[in-house]
């Protein structure tokens, strides 16, 4: 198979340090306001850009651009704010190579920074925000008000405040139906080691993050769906609490939420069913009358079946690296209830016959430093090319509970610890060891892009800790800050 492969980075936009058209919502190492936002998005689209609006609020939330490949005219490269100040999120054309990918990531950023610097802005690398925050007021009007779909996900109990202090790099790669589950049991037991080999979060808001944390992702994601009535909703993030080993499950898995909502698309085109039934009951318990259901916008409307668009939208119910399809068109919901209820070979031949695209979403890494945006992608790549020897090492040779254990310390611990009497520079080695020899059969010279994880597994660092020993140099805490804006920082 052509196997593509993406990235979408997150990154953080502040204002110059040397800023000069201050006002009383804009100064110097401040977040951009949304009219700012606004403003870029329009510059970008007289230079051939094209917008997409929030269907409630209809401002400008996403900016795209074709890229022609050697697989097709995509409509990407992507630009996209979370919460309209703050964040910047670029995706890339899937492409066969690394390298292809590089490039394309170079010849977006230059081209985004000739408009930038017209807004005195920058372009941060770091996994949270080190030089100003969001208060919990100015989130919520960022990314509750401005974009009309994301109530939804705060009335059902998201903290989405806590969402929005991590700036994550989420590398994709194509699958065959037959690998993909085999690869997925992979990558979610080794998030605790992604989290380890990527922690960048160590400074937030002009200060150490609290507890001398190097990552926030363990504790966000933990802490995630807390608010919610639904005590299945924490299940969504994190580590799973147990494990799938087939397609079956793996639906099972979906279906068995209270629904976010359902609908074509993500949150801005989501319908909220009333009672939040699960995707099981909503399909197979249909009330005579319909399920009612509401818009973000507070319109109702009355739903009488559910359709095969609600079962593609389960991909979007969870905040795991997920695997993400795309059906045929003429795939209807009881071909499918057919196969799921015979057994997992059955589900899996239909799904050979009907999916068009699957690719894994990879949603354990922060933020990368600049230059080696693609170390993680590498490193999963090489994990796939020599799957036989990854299975036996991580899931063959250790439980599921010893990975569980690995992920829960992975926000604070050493690199030079024990694990299960397991030296953990020594597992980190090994795995390394395994990614290289599968990227040296792909041919193409990738395993270069796995040297800054073997420079961090020599030095038992961590962007984090780098970052903070960094930050804590300096006496004055201007010259910390400027220590990591001219680090981490592109302009």
């Amino acid at each position: 198979m052509k196997r593509l492969l993406g990235l979408e980075l997150e990154r953080a936009l502040y204002f110059r340090p040397e800023y000069k058209a201050r006002s009383q919502q804009t100064k110097p190492l401040g977040l951009p306001t949304h009219a700012v936002i606004q403003s870029l998005w329009q510059n970008l689209t007289e230079r051939g850009w094209k917008p997409s609006r929030d269907l409630v609020t209809h401002i400008t939330t996403r900016v795209w651009k074709e890229y022609s490949t050697d697989h097709g005219v995509f409509p990407f490269w992507s630009c996209y704010t979370d919460f309209l100040t703050g964040t910047l999120e670029t995706t890339l054309a899937p492409s066969l190579k690394i390298q292809e990918l590089k490039i394309q990531q170079n010849t977006l950023d230059g081209e985004l920074l000739d408009v930038l610097r017209k807004f005195e802005l920058f372009i941060l690398h770091f996994g949270t925000f080190p030089l100003h925050n969001l208060s919990k007021e100015e989130f919520y009007r960022h990314y509750v008000y401005w974009i009309g779909g994301n109530q939804l996900l705060f009335d059902r109990g998201m903290n989405v405040e806590n969402f929005g202090t991590l700036l994550a790099s989420q590398p994709s790669i194509s699958l065959a139906i037959d690998e993909a589950i085999v690869f997925f049991r992979i990558i979610q037991r080794i998030a605790g080691i992604s989290i380890i080999l990527s922690r960048f979060e160590s400074i937030s808001n002009q200060h150490v993050t609290a507890q001398n944390l190097l990552s926030l992702r363990v504790r966000v994601m933990t802490n995630l769906w807390n608010r919610s009535p639904y005590l299945l909703d924490r299940n969504r993030a994190g580590m799973l609490p147990e494990e799938i080993c087939g397609w079956h499950d793996y639906f099972a898995y979906l279906m068995r939420f209270p629904l976010l909502g359902v609908g074509d698309g993500w949150m801005r085109k989501r319908l909220r069913v009333s009672g939040d039934p699960t995707f099981f009951d909503y399909w197979k318990n249909t009330p005579p009358i319909g399920w009612n259901a509401t818009f973000p916008d507070g319109r109702l409307v009355r739903i009488k079946k559910a359709r095969f668009s609600d079962l593609a939208g389960l991909q979007n119910q969870i905040q795991i690296s997920r695997l993400r399809w795309t059906f045929k068109d003429d795939v209807t919901l009881n071909a499918f209830g057919d196969a799921f209820e015979a057994d997992n070979s059955t589900l899996v031949q239909w799904l050979n016959d009907n999916i068009k695209s699957l690719y894994i979403e990879i949603r354990n890494d922060s933020c990368s430093i600049p230059g080696q945006e693609f170390s993680l992608l590498a490193f999963y790549l090489g994990l796939l090319y020599n799957l036989d020897e990854s299975y036996r090492f991580i899931v063959g040779n250790r439980n599921y509970r010893f990975w569980k254990n690995l992920y829960q310390i992975a926000d604070k611990c050493a690199v030079d610890i024990k694990i299960d009497e397991e030296w953990l520079p020594d597992i980190i080695g090994k795995l390394i060891s395994i990614s290289s020899t599968g990227l040296a059969k792909r041919k193409y010279e990738e395993e270069r892009y796995l040297d800054p994880l073997i420079d961090r597994l020599h030095r038992f660092s961590s962007p984090a800790q780098e970052a903070k020993n960094l930050f804590t140099k300096f006496k004055r805490t201007s010259d910390s800050l400027n220590a990591i804006i001219y680090t981490y920082g592109i302009f």
